[in-house]
């Protein structure tokens, strides 16, 4: 359980408003969609585009005219000294080097297994644990909620998991 969560309709309320829903009949853990934003620094590439046809040109996975839906629905933007700029239509934002690039979508994570992390090893400065085969070890791709560095966050109290170190496999004799 996330620190600070409360209960909410038989899932977990976490302190950056995502509920975890534990499914038990299907042993799955899911994520219900929630608002995300991506967040990155102006490349030297964009400095001097605009906005649109930057993210138009260089993310081909959404068409042009979804990325004009979202800078006019205010989920494409770029921060300016603090200040988030309006976009009303192409040139209207003209990327300058400094300029944060945001974009909130919805996201839908799959489920993974509800599987517990097993605790291998712990001391003072180490934690070995051992995953389930479903659980990505840290957000990318599809996944920010249900990772293994997450669900460390959730239950870990005073330490802070700073990262991985890599993989040990057993040997077959």
């Amino acid at each position: 359980v996330r620190k600070g969560a409360g209960m909410v309709g038989g899932g977990v309320l976490g302190d950056d408003g995502v509920l975890l829903v534990l499914d038990e009949e299907e042993g799955l853990r899911r994520a219900l969609p929630y608002l995300f934003t991506f967040e990155t620094p102006t490349k030297r590439r964009w400095v001097g585009r605009d906005l649109v046809s930057m993210f138009a040109e260089n993310f081909r996975h959404q068409s042009r005219s979804y990325y004009v839906q979202a800078a006019r629905g205010g989920r494409l933007y770029a921060v300016r000294k603090g200040e988030k700029l309006e976009w009303h239509g192409d040139g209207d934002v003209v990327l300058q080097d400094g300029d944060v690039v945001c974009h909130q979508t919805h996201r839908h994570e799959p489920p993974v297994a509800s599987h517990p992390i097993e605790t291998v090893f712990e001391s003072e400065d180490i934690l070995v644990v051992n995953k389930p085969a479903s659980w990505p070890v840290h957000p990318s791709g599809p996944y920010n909620v249900n990772t293994v560095l997450s669900a460390l966050e959730e239950t870990l109290t005073e330490a802070k998991v700073l990262g991985i170190s890599g993989r040990t496999y057993k040997r077959s004799p």
